[in-house]
């Protein structure tokens, strides 16, 4: 039957006249600003957060919640069916049967997801003698079902580049989570605190994602044609999803299996540093760059280059100076800020962050493959970008223990570079000089700030 809805014009997410409808290149500026902002708004709440929350529970609590996120975060991860990426690559991505269809698909898979990990539970306990990972990894799933109910047009506002109310709603939801986390603390001191004020943040953002966006309203609702057009853009985001686990989490999978507990809470705290710049630039990837690259593609792919150069080499002036400052004062950083039992994180930090520069660097790349339909390549990229990975970390970990791990996560961040040339060359987006120019002024950096705090302040 020929559809005869038309995409909703709400006025809290809808669009402008054509004459009032700012420029391409500035809605990139305000997208990306909008985002940097909320990044660095978010980053310094859980920065906050996790300051007070340290004081209020022990290092065994953050290494098990580390665990549970992980296995949660990696049975999203396998069965991401890419819905939010197809919202806002496909043409069709607004109208309503093809975001109710998708909606029915993300309650859907929220459901199965529970259900599989409230399988895993007793051997994940098992595996890693942990006991409490048989209530807290089925409790803790819970908002995975939960967050599959949230209305679909979160997707339509990054298909818009509506950056500032998507921005605002995360943040709303951010803070709501991370109040009820400490008042939760405050008085059980466990780490059921840190899973129920998850799942409080979780509930709030599901619930308002109804009523602020307006039309059109979810219900369960089955398209076959709009369910093809799912899995034909999703089939190789599936496994792409998996392999972006892997590459994402299998750190704290096998430190997980070689530390206690306490010790791998060190090591998160480190990680949360080292990774804030990647995630904020992973974040602007897909946001904005994403949904930028795939109405670009659409022109020519030699304005996809100029524009690709451009935003690239702005985002390296922006995001690479503080990963430099990190490694640098890393150690001395996180003595002034945290209590004794977390002071070994700081020369973690420093060896993470080398990482961290590389991620900046390369990661905006991935948002290519996506924004011209190919997902073959961009599961490619993550294939060989995981299995670098696991054979860096099993070769480091072999010969170096913990520390040779942690080295093989930073090798593996250069070694698969030759695969990502491989992979977009077709594209005309690879850009080798920017690449070496931005290590390089990386490594003169960090060499002259270690120079100049052995040599100034350390003498």
């Amino acid at each position: 039957m020929e559809n005869t809805e038309t995409p909703t014009t709400d006025p809290g997410v809808g669009t402008r006249a054509a004459s009032k409808t700012p420029s391409l290149k500035h809605r990139v500026i305000r997208g990306s600003l909008w985002a940097f902002i909320g990044d660095g708004v978010g980053q310094v709440m859980r920065l906050c957060g996790n300051l007070i929350m340290t004081r209020l529970l022990f290092p065994e609590a953050f290494g098990l919640m580390a665990l549970v996120n992980v296995f949660l975060q990696g049975l999203a991860m396998f069965s991401d069916l890419g819905i939010g990426p197809s919202i806002i690559q496909n043409p069709r991505g607004e109208e309503p049967r093809f975001l109710r269809t998708a909606w029915t698909a993300f309650v859907g898979r929220g459901l199965v997801l529970w259900v599989c990990a409230a399988l895993l539970a007793w051997p994940l306990s098992r595996f890693y003698e942990e006991p409490h990972l048989k209530l807290l990894l089925p409790v803790g799933a819970f908002s995975i079902v939960i967050s599959g109910f949230a209305s679909t047009k979160v997707a339509v506002l990054t298909r818009r580049l509506h950056i500032s109310k998507l921005t605002l709603f995360n943040l709303s939801s951010q803070a709501v989570g991370l109040i009820t986390m400490i008042l939760l603390a405050l008085h059980w001191r466990s780490v059921w605190a840190l899973v129920i004020g998850t799942h409080v943040g979780v509930t709030f953002k599901t619930v308002m994602s109804h009523l602020l966006f307006g039309p059109p309203r979810m219900r369960f609702q089955f398209d076959r044609e709009v369910a093809r057009e799912l899995f034909h853009f999703g089939k190789w985001l599936f496994l792409a999803s998996i392999l972006a686990f892997i590459v994402g989490r299998v750190d704290r999978l096998v430190l997980g299996k070689f530390m206690t507990m306490a010790q791998l809470g060190v090591y998160s705290i480190a990680f949360m540093f080292s990774q804030a710049m990647v995630e904020a630039v992973t974040r602007l990837s897909r946001r904005v760059l994403f949904p930028v690259y795939a109405r670009t593609a659409e022109q020519s792919m030699a304005t996809l280059r100029s524009h690709t150069f451009r935003i690239r080499r702005a985002l390296m002036a922006v995001t690479l100076p503080p990963l430099w400052v990190l490694i640098v004062i890393g150690p001395e950083m996180i003595h002034l800020i945290y209590d004794e039992r977390y002071h070994e994180a700081g020369w973690m930090l420093q060896i993470l962050g080398v990482a961290g520069v590389c991620a900046t660097i390369l990661n905006p790349v991935d948002s290519v493959l996506l924004a011209v339909g190919n997902t073959f390549r961009h599961m490619l990229l993550q294939l060989a970008r995981s299995a670098i990975l696991v054979v860096a970390m099993v070769v480091g970990g072999w010969y170096y223990g913990t520390t040779g791990v942690m080295f093989g996560f930073v090798a593996a961040s250069i070694l698969y570079y030759p695969f990502l040339a491989a992979l977009i060359r077709r594209y005309k987006v690879w850009l080798p000089l920017l690449d070496l120019a931005g290590l390089a002024a990386s490594g003169v950096a960090v060499g002259l700030g270690l120079w100049i705090k052995a040599h100034w302040f350390m003498s």
